[in-house]
């Protein structure tokens, strides 16, 4: 009943305020008759009667469109309130309404006093929670709003709305990225088992890629964007940023495709018609102009650079040269303003200073990874003085990244004979190694070390040649060589243990890895062979488990090093820990694309070795289609004549 009579408060109170005005003393005796009277009468003396004047005095305060009559209505409020907590009756409700009255009358220390009061009762009210989270909010109490949120999820730490207020809190407010981004975490991981909308989700990929951009982390920006893109097609603001992103790092191609979405919805935006003003002209596209002439009028940056460029375009070679040397004194990695120029100073028979600008046209082009627009740059550049070796160094670059190594070989020959280099010499003999071309690879680290004989590094990479060739015991000199000319250099160390090795010297294979350890103590590669090198031949298994865990401390999700620590928990018998741990390392290395036949094969022994031969086949088999292992095909027979 008392439910019932609180409703009809609350329906009546348009009613209630116009009694109000004309002064009576008790407006419900006025707005309630008949039953409802009879239950106003019995329960105007309780709590309940007072807390609904209370509420009813309260909604009239804040509906009120003048100040002194709300202040009035508010305090009368006050007084209900105050009456109703004497019983000691919802104790929780009447303080929260309490705080709210008070906000409302902006007495915000007794507001924010009976807020937590409220808490006291009832640690589950968010609505208290967030009132004081609102107060500390209004003060500019940044830091104090957060820690009240933060208390709530200790309450409740799935709620995924506060945990998204905090993030956008920690982002735009304390400017705190790293808290930030936990909070934004947070949010999408309790959104992947539980059911809510995707707004939590889809807007805190979108706040991490802006942190991630501000702090000027393409990688992780571009990431993100593209995770709110997959979610929301409709997001453009997603594929605004992306086409910003990808123009930063000169994917051409992405950055366009992105900024055609963006100008299907907005044609007239500025940046956008800039970035594909870029992009068409160093595409040299039929529609350049199209983009540039949306943009020239405007008096930003960008629109002087679409002035310069469509100048250009136009061969109003003056006006463009004008704009396009002002900007390249702001902007001197902009690839277009370079290009421009070139072809302006050709026009003007101006090979010197066209020479300049193709230069670095191919270089910026180079950095950016355009490398088939920085070898037409380098081209043309040629085709002015052919006698630079810094072309062809940057045509044999290109080449190089590329994986062409026999083109790469000849632009750096060409620089040789221009300008011979050892560097260059040791870089063609590196090649050819990577080619397997090993009589070649050693003629030029040969002539290196003519040129140099006190120079360590041809003796090693002519040493890794004769590894990869099997010619260990040449291998050996060479390295061994190498590290007397430099006794500090880590890389020599561990891979002269793998020559070691290979040829059953292991002794010295072990004294050499201990070297390496100490020319860097944070080698983890050193740490894990050293410690696969005990556990694979089961000896002093207690230093190989120390060694191995080092080696995970520094790179806790290495395949290799996982499978090694496997391998160790195999030797102790502990067969549950190392499947465990054998599976974690197939998993990290599938994931990179990675996977080794000796995983499977030591999977496999698991198995085996715990009763599931089924699967330990299953296993082998990987790592046979991998590599063929004639111990592992042993295995495999032996397992399938026991079944017959």
């Amino acid at each position: 009943m008392k439910k019932c009579l609180f409703l009809i408060i609350i329906i009546s109170l348009a009613g209630c305020s116009s009694i109000l005005k004309r002064g009576d003393k008790d407006p419900m005796k006025k707005v309630l008759s008949g039953p409802d009277m009879e239950i106003y009468k019995i329960t105007e003396k309780n709590d309940w009667a007072a807390f609904s004047y209370g509420l009813f005095y309260k909604n009239l305060g804040i509906e009120s469109g003048n100040a002194q009559d709300g202040n009035k209505y508010l305090n009368q409020a006050v007084v209900y309130f105050l009456e109703s907590a004497g019983y000691g009756i919802n104790l929780d409700r009447i303080y929260f309404q309490l705080s709210e009255t008070y906000y409302y009358l902006k007495e915000l220390d007794k507001s924010l006093d009976y807020a937590k009061k409220a808490i006291q009762i009832d640690k589950t009210n968010l609505t208290a929670y967030s009132r004081i989270f609102n107060i500390y909010n209004d003060l500019e109490m940044y830091a104090k709003a957060v820690e009240i949120y933060e208390d709530f999820l200790k309450i409740d730490p799935d709620a995924i709305h506060i945990y998204f207020v905090l993030g956008e809190y920690y982002y735009k407010k304390l400017n705190d990225f790293k808290k930030a981004e936990m909070s934004f975490q947070k949010v999408i991981e309790i959104s992947g088992r539980t059911s809510v909308e995707d707004y939590y989700r889809e807007n805190s990929y979108f706040s991490m890629g802006y942190m991630a951009y501000r702090s000027k982390n393409s990688v992780a920006s571009i990431e993100y964007f593209t995770k709110v893109r997959d979610m929301n097609h409709n997001n453009i603001n997603a594929a605004y940023m992306l086409a910003v992103l990808y123009m930063d790092v000169y994917d051409l191609k992405k950055s366009e495709e992105n900024a055609e979405i963006y100008l299907k919805k907005i044609p007239d935006n500025l940046i956008m018609n800039s970035i594909m003003g870029r992009i068409k002209y160093i595409n040299d596209s039929g529609d350049t102009i199209r983009y540039l002439r949306a943009v020239r009028n405007d008096k930003s940056f960008e629109g002087l650079l679409a002035s310069g460029l469509y100048s250009e375009i136009m061969m109003k070679d003056d006006e463009a040269e004008k704009y396009l040397r002002a900007l390249i004194k702001y902007r001197n990695d902009y690839l277009s303003p370079h290009v421009a120029l070139a072809k302006i100073e050709m026009r003007k028979s101006n090979t010197k200073g066209a020479l300049a600008e193709y230069i670095t046209s191919g270089v910026i082009a180079y950095r950016n990874k355009l490398y088939a627009k920085a070898r037409e740059y380098f081209n043309e550049a040629l085709k002015i003085d052919d006698t630079l070796p810094e072309l062809y160094f940057y045509l044999g670059r290109s080449y190089e990244e590329l994986d062409n190594l026999s083109l790469a070989i000849l632009n750096y020959k060409k620089v040789n004979d221009i300008k011979p280099s050892i560097d260059l010499l040791i870089q063609i003999g590196y090649l050819y190694f990577k080619k397997n071309d090993f009589d070649l690879s050693f003629k030029y680290f040969d002539r290196a070390i003519e040129m140099e004989p006190e120079n360590s590094k041809p003796y090693f990479l002519k040493g890794l040649s004769m590894l990869r060739a099997n010619k260990y015991l040449y291998a050996e000199v060479n390295i061994k060589k190498a590290i007397s000319l430099n006794e500090k250099n880590e890389d020599f160390y561990f891979y002269l243990a793998i020559v070691l090795e290979k040829q059953e010297k292991l002794d010295e294979a072990i004294q050499t890895l201990e070297k390496a350890i100490i020319q860097d103590p944070k080698s983890a590669r050193s740490y894990n062979y050293l410690g696969y090198i005990y556990a694979d031949r089961n000896i002093k298994i207690d230093r190989s488990f120390i060694l191995i865990r080092k080696a995970l401390e520094i790179e806790p999700k290495n395949g290799a090093f996982l499978d090694s620590l496997g391998w160790v928990y195999f030797r102790k018998g502990e067969f549950k820990l190392a499947l465990e741990k054998l599976l974690e390392a197939e998993k990290e290395l599938n994931l990179s694309k990675s996977p080794d036949p000796v995983v499977y094969d030591h999977i496999g022994d698991v198995l085996e070795r715990i009763g599931d031969r089924k699967n330990a086949v299953n296993y082998w088999k990987k790592s046979l289609e991998i590599k063929k292992d004639p111990k592992i095909e042993e295995k495999i027979i032996k397992i399938e004549k026991a079944r017959d």
